[in-house]
This record gives structure tokens, C-alpha cells and sequence, in this order.
């Protein structure tokens, strides 16, 4: 499992998770970060896409997990 940046700025991060194998894009992947103590997340679109907004700027590691793959971690992703 991959996750590439499309966007990653001015508070917010945008990126699409993909099978590493088959570099197909992954639906319902579970993406989570730390935010100040406090675990914030999502869930990848249809099109593999998600969208973790009103981030402060700066570094987060960020989280995928998805049944069946194991659980990748991104460090320094930029908001």
C-alpha cells in the first residue's frame, strides 16, 4: 500500500493510497493522524483519495490501515 501526495499545504492534506502490487487505487482505506494528542481521520473515497483538512502547518505522520494489507505510517507529510 502507497499513498502519493496530490496535495499537501496550507492546512490541509490530500493524497490517493494504492495497492503497491497492483497500483490500483484502495477504497475505504482507514487514514488517521495526531493532531495536538487528539487521533483525527478519515475514510479513502471510491477513487482511493481522502482529505484530512483544517491541519495547523507542519509535519504529521499519517496512517493507513485497510483489512488485509498491512498498516502503513508516512512520516513528515507537509500541511
Amino acid at each position: 500500500m502507497t499513498a502519493s501526495p496530490l496535495f499537501a499545504a496550507n492546512g490541509k492534506i490530500a493524497e490517493v493510497v494504492k495497492d503497491n502490487s497492483s497500483g490500483e487505487t484502495l477504497p475505504g482505506v482507514n487514514v488517521t493522524t495526531n493532531v495536538g494528542g487528539i487521533t483525527v481521520g478519515t475514510v479513502t473515497d471510491n477513487e482511493g483519495r481522502y482529505f484530512l483538512l483544517n491541519l495547523s502547518p507542519g509535519l504529521y505522520a499519517v496512517k493507513a490501515s485497510f483489512v488485509g494489507y498491512q498498516a502503513l505510517e508516512q512520516t513528515d507529510v507537509k500541511a
